[in-house]
């Protein structure tokens, strides 16, 4: 089990009676002192995937993922929203805190409009901490190859356009 965790209410989870978990170091390893070998984490368990939620915890004038979440959705077209807000797709390492998609749900349901609420559903695979990867894997086969060669950037083109390239060449439509 890991050490880090999405907390519910930061209140709450500073009380906990089972906050505080000892860490032994890997392989025998030490600290810079030579001698320790294991560290005892207490509200530093939950402050890091807080920070997800809560930027100015770190001193960040950020929004949080509840805003950008919110301020993805508002920026497609209305008659897609209501798609989007019932099919939020977790995937990377960081939506592997055990919590997180349970806070990510409730956290939008509350910060949804009241009509919007009941749609708000956050869909987390198990192995969502590798989907980018496979997904990468998948799209990199040689197969693939021939559906792909229009949106390849090349190196000169990078150095050329910069980034606008990537909207250029993405500028195709999805169809489901």
């Amino acid at each position: 089990a890991g050490l880090c965790f999405v907390g519910r209410r930061l209140s709450e989870d500073q009380n906990r009676d089972d906050l505080e978990k000892t860490y032994h170091l890997p392989d025998g390893l030490t600290l810079r002192d030579g001698i320790t070998t294991e560290i005892t984490l207490g509200p530093e368990r939950f402050y890091p995937p807080e920070a997800l939620f809560n930027p100015q915890l770190c001193g960040r004038d950020s929004p949080s993922l509840i805003e950008l979440v919110w301020s993805s959705i508002m920026a497609c077209p209305i008659e897609s929203r209501k798609s989007l807000i019932g099919s939020i797709v977790l995937s990377g390492g960081s939506s592997m805190f055990p919590g997180f998609p349970e806070r990510l749900e409730q956290e939008l349901k509350n910060t949804a409009p009241p009509q919007a609420r009941p749609h708000v559903h956050v869909l987390s695979h198990p192995s969502r901490g590798s989907l980018v990867w496979q997904g990468a894997r998948l799209y990199c086969q040689p197969e693939m190859r021939p559906l792909q060669d229009h949106i390849w950037i090349t190196r000169q083109e990078w150095e050329e356009i910069g980034m606008k390239i990537v909207a250029k060449k993405a500028a195709f439509r999805i169809t489901s």
